[in-house]
C-alpha cells in the first residue's frame, strides 16, 4: 500500500468513525444531542463554523426557527445564496424541508467532510420531524377532543331523553342504558383530554378559580357520590374526615376532579370484597388527603413513571380497564397548582396509598380572598 493510499484509507477511517459516533448521539438523545453533534460534526469536518437552523411547531404559534450552534451563520434565509466558503444542507424528508445544515470552511470541504455532513443533515431532517408529529398529535387530539365535546352532549341529552318520551321492550332498554353508560365514558375522557391540556405546565395556562369552601364537605359528596359504583364491584368505600381541618380557598372544581380520580381509580382497579378508604387530616403546614386501597398495587418499575402523561399500568391477570392515561397527571398538576403534590406508597400484592398534600399557606387561606 502506498503511502497516499494509506493516507486515503486513514481518511475514510476517520470519517466513518466519527459518521458513526454522531449517529449514536442522535440515535440516544434525539433533538437533546443537536448540541453535541453540531461539536461533533465541527471537529469531523474542520469547519470554522457550523451551525443549524430548524423550523419547530409549537403549540398555539405558528412554526417558528430554533437556532443552535453559530448564529453568524443564520443572518440569511434559505432562499438567498450562500458565499463562497459556506456550504448548505437541507434537512430534507421526502414531504418537506424542515431547515438546514450550514459549515463554513473556505479553503472547502473535502469529498468525505461533505459525505458526513450530508449525512448526519438526513439523520437531523428525521429527528426533527419526528418531534414536530409529537407536538402536532397533542395539538389535533386536543381539537378533536374539543370538536367532539358539544355533539356528544346532544347525543347525551336525547338519549336520556328517550325513556321519557317512549316505552321501550325490556331488551332495547337495556341496550340504551349501555350505550349512555358508553357516552358517559367517552364524555369523562374528552374532559381528561381537555384538562390535561389546560393543566400541563408546558403548553396550559390554566389560572386557578379559587373560592373558600368546606374540604370535608366536598370529599364527603364525592365519596357518596361514587358509593353506587363501588357497590356494582362489591367494593366497600369508607370516609374518615378530621372535622377539625380549617376552611380553604382553593380551587374547588379542580380539587374535586383530582379527589374524584383518585377515588375512581381505587374502584376501577380494585377487585370484589376490596375496602377503599378515603381520609382527611390536617396539621399546622398541611392539608392531608389519602385515598387508600388493598387491591393489586403497583409494580416498584412503574411507580416512578405513573404520574407521566398518557402512562397507563397494564397487567396481565387483569381485564383491560378503560381510560386515558391522564388521570394521575392531572392529579399532580392540580395539586402542584396550589402548592402541594401526591405521592404514592405502594407494595404489589397489598394495596396502594395516594397521598395528596396543599400546604396552609397563605394563599391557600380564606384570608386570601379578601386581598
Amino acid at each position: 500500500m502506498t503511502a497516499q493510499e494509506l493516507s486515503q484509507t486513514t481518511t475514510h477511517v476517520s470519517a466513518l468513525s466519527a459518521l458513526v459516533e454522531i449517529s449514536r448521539a442522535i440515535a440516544d438523545q434525539g433533538e437533546k444531542a443537536f448540541p453535541h453533534v453540531l461539536d461533533l460534526l465541527k471537529t469531523a469536518t474542520g469547519c470554522e463554523q457550523i451551525a443549524l437552523e430548524v423550523a419547530t411547531v409549537t403549540k398555539g404559534e405558528h412554526p417558528r426557527e430554533t437556532r443552535l450552534g453559530s448564529t453568524s451563520l443564520l443572518d440569511s434565509r434559505v432562499d438567498t445564496v450562500e458565499p463562497p466558503g459556506i456550504y448548505t444542507y437541507p434537512l430534507q424528508t421526502r414531504a418537506e424541508q424542515l431547515g438546514r445544515l450550514l459549515l463554513m470552511k473556505p479553503e472547502g470541504l473535502s469529498p468525505e467532510a461533505q459525505n458526513i455532513a450530508n449525512h448526519v443533515a438526513l439523520q437531523l431532517a428525521f429527528v426533527v420531524q419526528a418531534a414536530q408529529r409529537q407536538v402536532t398529535f397533542e395539538e389535533v387530539l386536543h381539537d378533536l377532543a374539543h370538536d367532539l365535546r358539544t355533539p356528544l352532549a346532544s347525543a347525551l341529552g336525547f338519549a336520556q331523553l328517550l325513556p321519557d318520551t317512549m316505552q321501550l321492550p325490556p331488551k332495547q332498554a337495556v341496550w340504551l342504558r349501555r350505550m349512555v353508560a358508553a357516552m358517559f365514558r367517552m364524555r369523562d375522557m374528552i374532559e381528561q383530554i381537555l384538562t390535561a391540556g389546560r393543566l400541563d405546565p408546558e403548553t396550559g395556562n390554566y389560572e386557578p378559580g379559587r373560592e373558600v369552601f368546606d374540604l370535608a364537605a366536598l370529599t364527603q359528596e364525592l365519596v357518596d357520590a361514587n358509593l353506587a359504583n363501588a357497590q356494582e364491584k362489591q367494593i366497600t368505600l369508607r370516609a374518615a374526615l378530621d372535622p377539625e381541618v380549617p376552611p380553604v380557598y382553593l380551587d374547588k372544581t379542580m380539587i374535586g376532579r383530582a379527589l374524584n380520580n383518585l377515588i375512581d381509580n381505587a374502584i376501577k382497579y380494585g377487585r370484589a370484597g376490596d375496602t377503599v378508604q378515603v381520609s382527611l387530616d390536617s396539621t399546622d403546614a398541611q392539608i392531608e388527603l389519602r385515598v387508600a386501597d388493598h387491591g393489586y398495587g403497583i409494580p416498584a418499575e412503574s411507580q416512578a413513571t405513573l404520574f407521566g402523561k398518557y402512562v397507563r399500568v397494564e397487567r396481565n391477570d387483569l381485564a383491560p380497564v378503560a381510560g386515558t392515561g391522564l388521570g394521575l397527571f392531572i392529579v399532580r398538576n392540580i395539586a402542584r397548582l396550589h402548592a402541594g403534590d401526591v405521592t404514592l406508597q405502594s407494595v404489589e400484592g397489598e394495596g396502594s396509598t395516594f397521598i395528596m398534600t396543599i400546604p396552609l399557606v397563605s394563599a391557600n387561606l380564606p384570608g386570601a380572598a379578601a386581598e
